[in-house]
């Protein structure tokens, strides 16, 4: 999705409050917060992350840090989180003023499942992360997270090189000590360019990867979004909705109007619907001959990109 039916280059997280007017207020109900730092920038009333504000069934969340009532911290509603919010970090300098984000559901996804949803107790357990594009802020995208956040529970994990035996990579290398494999685990971002390299399995000593991943990058030269999956799920698995339209080109054929989609899965895409319009001209037939043509080669590009990326973790 770069470039074809979206402009990523200027797209942005979005903040959230999903409580209602009422006397009781509920924090899981608004932005998650970043996990790794603790602190919720995003969030239009708390200071701190999910799981520090948040008390699980049986106390505090694993490996909570904040006591003493600090991590409880709010303000009084959201003209001061965009003006001047004492409880925030730093809040008398430009740190710790509301600030636009790139999408990135490792800092800061709306919600996301702690620790796999240990001792949640009522609290839901949703997790994904909302965004907008860089022209339309009327529209919203959603992305999964997963079944578990992004820092596993804030476990500590294996080195990327860590050896077996002698120069061998050992199996755990890179992964969570504690945490147990997720069934579903999905990073969103944007990037310019994307890249990367794998460990060499029988010699990590060499100096050298044993595979790269040939560099991908957007034909328009700007950002374009990114969507890393894992999942264990034979089925068709929706990573990525979103609730405007993709403008997409009206075909040959009378008119038929295409359904776009995204998503994970070892199964054949959904069928396409249609729909009738009136007939074109000539000139329109072999137009949109051509449109349709160069759509579908794109279109198949777009689905390999976004779903055709599969990480062990």
């Amino acid at each position: 999705m770069a470039g074809y039916y979206d402009d990523f280059l200027g797209a942005v997280s979005l903040p959230d409050d999903l409580n209602e007017p009422s006397l009781t207020y509920e924090s899981h109900k608004s932005h998650a917060g970043n996990a790794i730092t603790g602190y919720a920038p995003l969030n239009p009333r708390h200071a701190h992350a999910f799981v520090e504000r948040e008390d699980g069934a049986t106390g505090r969340f694993n490996n909570a840090v904040l006591t003493g009532g600090a991590q409880y911290k709010m303000n009084a509603g959201i003209h001061e989180w965009l003006g001047y919010d004492q409880n925030r970090r730093a809040a008398e300098t430009y740190v710790g003023k509301a600030q636009l984000q790139f999408p990135d559901s490792i800092t800061n996804a709306n919600r996301q499942k702690y620790n796999a949803g240990a001792d949640y107790g009522t609290i839901p357990v949703e997790g994904y992360i909302m965004f907008c594009n860089g022209y339309d802020t009327s529209a919203r995208y959603f992305a999964a997270i997963g079944s578990d956040d992004a820092t596993f529970g804030r476990d500590d994990a294996d080195a990327p090189d860590r050896n077996s035996s002698g120069t061998l990579l050992n199996n755990d290398a890179g992964i969570p000590v504690n945490a147990s494999t997720p069934s579903k685990h999905i990073r969103t971002h944007v990037a310019g360019v994307y890249s990367g390299e794998v460990v060499e399995g029988a010699n990590i000593t060499n100096g050298l990867p044993e595979a790269y991943l040939y560099p991908i990058k957007s034909p328009s030269g700007g950002n374009f979004l990114v969507t890393e999956i894992y999942t264990t799920s034979a089925t068709y698995d929706p990573v990525l909705a979103y609730d405007g339209t993709l403008n997409s080109c009206t075909l040959t054929g009378g008119g038929l109007a295409r359904s776009s989609w995204v998503g994970a899965s070892s199964q054949a895409p959904p069928p396409t619907h249609t729909a009738r319009t009136s007939a074109p001209t000539r000139h329109q037939r072999r137009a949109a001959t051509t449109r349709e043509r160069s759509d579908d080669r794109e279109t198949e590009r777009i689905l390999e990109i976004t779903t055709g990326l599969r990480w062990r973790l």
